[in-house]
Order: C-alpha cells, then sequence, then structure tokens
C-alpha cells in the first residue's frame, strides 16, 4: 500500500496543503476546526509522518523573505527598491543565508505569501517595507511566531529600523522657503503608508510655523502619469511662486514632463523637489532636486536586527538618517533678486 501524503490529506480535507502542514506540525495560522478536521482525517487514514520530512520541517531553513506588495509601474523605475534589494542580499550573503524574493500587489496576497512560508518553514524570517497603522502583518507573524524586522516605523515586539521623515521633509521645505516659495505643495504616495502621513505631519507643522500655504495631493500608486496628472491640476498662473514636493523620483518626473506641456518655467514659476534621488533626477532637464539617502545601507541594517533576532537576542530598533539635500535646476533657477526668509529647520534625528 503506497504511502499516504499530504496532499492526500489536503484532497480529503478539501484544504490546501498549507493548511495541512499547519495542523500536522502544530502551527498557528488555521481555525480549530480545520485543525480538528485535518487532524481526524489523518488518524483515520492512518498517516504517519515521515522521519525525514519530519526532521527538516524542524530545521533552519538559512533564507529571509521579503515581499514587494505594490504595482510593477509604482516601483519598477524606483531607485529605492532596486538598491535595498542590492544592500539586503549582500548582508545576507555575507550572513550565509539566501533572499526570497516575492511580489504580488495587495496587502491580503502579501499576507497569504507569510501564511505559505511559514507553513513550508521556507524562511526563518521576513523583512517588512511600506508600514501603515494598526499593521496586519505584525499581527499575523505574532500568530505565525515568524520573526521579521520593520524597515521604517518603531513595532512593538519587534526589531525595528527607524527612518526620519519628519527631517527630510523639512529640509526640503526650508531649502524651497529660502529660495522665495509662497505656497508648498506635497504630492505623496498611498496615504495608508505611515511614511507618507509623517511627511504630510512634517509639512503642515513647517507651514504652521513659518506661515506658508500648505496643500496636500495623494497619488495611490506614485506612478509617473499621477504625477503628471496633479502638477497638471496644481498649476495655475495666479499663484506668485509654488513648490512642490514629490514623494518620490518617479512622480517628480512625471511633474517635470507636465511643467514643460503647461510651458512653466521650472526654477522660476514653480520649484520642484523629490524626495528620494537617482540618476533619473540628473538627466531630466532641468535637473531634479532632491534628497538623498542610500537605501542599502537602510536594508544592511535592518537584516543586521534581524540576523540578532534570529539567534535569539532581543529585538531592538534604531534610527537610522543618511539623507542629505542635493540642490538642482528644479529649485534653484529663481532670480538672486527673490527675497529669501532665514530659517534653522533641519534635519533633526530621533
Amino acid at each position: 500500500m503506497e504511502r499516504l501524503t499530504i496532499h492526500d490529506i489536503a484532497r480529503a480535507a478539501g484544504v490546501s496543503i498549507t493548511a495541512v502542514s499547519f495542523a500536522l506540525n502544530d502551527r498557528p495560522g488555521i481555525s480549530t476546526a480545520t485543525r480538528e478536521r485535518i487532524l481526524k482525517i489523518a488518524h483515520q487514514s492512518g498517516w504517519i509522518p515521515h522521519p525525514m520530512a519530519q526532521a527538516l520541517s524542524h530545521a533552519r531553513a538559512e533564507s529571509v523573505g521579503f515581499v514587494i506588495a505594490r504595482t510593477l509601474e509604482s516601483y519598477a523605475s524606483e531607485r529605492f527598491f532596486f538598491a535595498f534589494l542590492l544592500g539586503l542580499e549582500s548582508q545576507l550573503t555575507a550572513a550565509g543565508l539566501s533572499l526570497v524574493l516575492q511580489t504580488c500587489t495587495t496587502m491580503e496576497q502579501e499576507l497569504e505569501i507569510y501564511r505559505k512560508w511559514s507553513g513550508q518553514r521556507r524562511v526563518d524570517g521576513v523583512v517588512i517595507t511600506d508600514p501603515i497603522a494598526d499593521d496586519p502583518r505584525a499581527a499575523l507573524l505574532r500568530e505565525l511566531k515568524l520573526p521579521g524586522v520593520f524597515v521604517g516605523e518603531e513595532t512593538a515586539g519587534f526589531p525595528s529600523l527607524v527612518t526620519d521623515e519628519t527631517g527630510l521633509i523639512a529640509t526640503l521645505a526650508s531649502h524651497l522657503h529660502n529660495h522665495g516659495a509662497t505656497q508648498v505643495i506635497y504630492v505623496g504616495g498611498n496615504e495608508k503608508l505611515l511614511h507618507t502621513k509623517r511627511r504630510q505631519e512634517a509639512l503642515e507643522r513647517y507651514g504652521q510655523d513659518y506661515d506658508l500655504d500648505i496643500r496636500i495631493v495623494i497619488c495611490a500608486n506614485s506612478t509617473e502619469s499621477e504625477g503628471y496628472a496633479a502638477t497638471r491640476e496644481l498649476l495655475s498662473p495666479s499663484r506668485e511662486l509654488p513648490a512642490i514636493i514629490y514623494d518620490n523620483e518617479v512622480l517628480a518626473v512625471g511633474g517635470v514632463k507636465a511643467c514643460h506641456e503647461l510651458g512653466v518655467s521650472i526654477g522660476q514659476e514653480a520649484l520642484l523637489a523629490s524626495c528620494e534621488d537617482s540618476p533619473i533626477c540628473k538627466v531630466v532637464s532641468p535637473n531634479i532636486t532632491a534628497v538623498s539617502r542610500d537605501p542599502s545601507l537602510y536594508a544592511i541594517t535592518a537584516a543586521k536586527l534581524l540576523e540578532e533576532y534570529l539567534t535569539g537576542s532581543i529585538p531592538r530598533s534604531c534610527t537610522c538618517d543618511v539623507s542629505q539635500l542635493v540642490p538642482r535646476e528644479s529649485s534653484t533657477g529663481v532670480s538672486a533678486n527673490t527675497p529669501r526668509k532665514p530659517t534653522n529647520w533641519g534635519i533633526t534625528t530621533r
């Protein structure tokens, strides 16, 4: 008689292989009723775990998982994820770990990937980016007992890398203000992301402190076409000198295109800047002012925090600020006669 497999049990129970693995290995992630049904079928069928497979199920996977849950258009041209992946891969390789990368487009799909990885013991831990309020990924990782590191926001119970979004946006706003901007507009990405919220709050505080007109526009997917559409709608000849801060360089490129089509002189009639720098900012005309950061350093630091956690250390958080303003033509082309207001607002470290 052929040996019964978990595939056979999954078919008999009408569930996924992952659910069977959770039940047979006494792991969280499925309901009590489903677990009892699977175990009953396994018992009645005389299922016996294979000793080698059982030993492997408790062994280290020696790999770390990373999921990018965005549309391809929203991250394919963005430097951040490319540099982040390079840094992550280099640090994990140095630690003798492999990187398991998967992409999807929704939070629900991302959560299912973690369930699958946990059930298959595919990874020892995961790297989480784009944190949101009441992040369901934190709750799921606790339930699955799957270690993780959160990049961008401190998360209770997990190692975390905190980025200084307040200092970043304050640096840009101060620069644009000093170059004569009378209105500052933030064209942000997904409003659910905490870094978008932090940047928005920082710009609103700056506007209150220096009596500037502040506007917020949200572009759900941070694409070039969204940056183009937002800029066309925002700009009009009636404003004295508007300045636009884009969430990333992809949105900023769309803004440059819109200005060219509208006949708006960038650096003279409108000031543009990006929260993220990349070679794209240097090759468009005019060059785009940006905040230069090293996402690979974020990834390396995050990987080290996760490595510590996997070896039994208490999870810890650290702040990583490697921002530097790179002024270029898109914000510095204003006439020397434009009045400049002094300010001592700059990058702050928590």
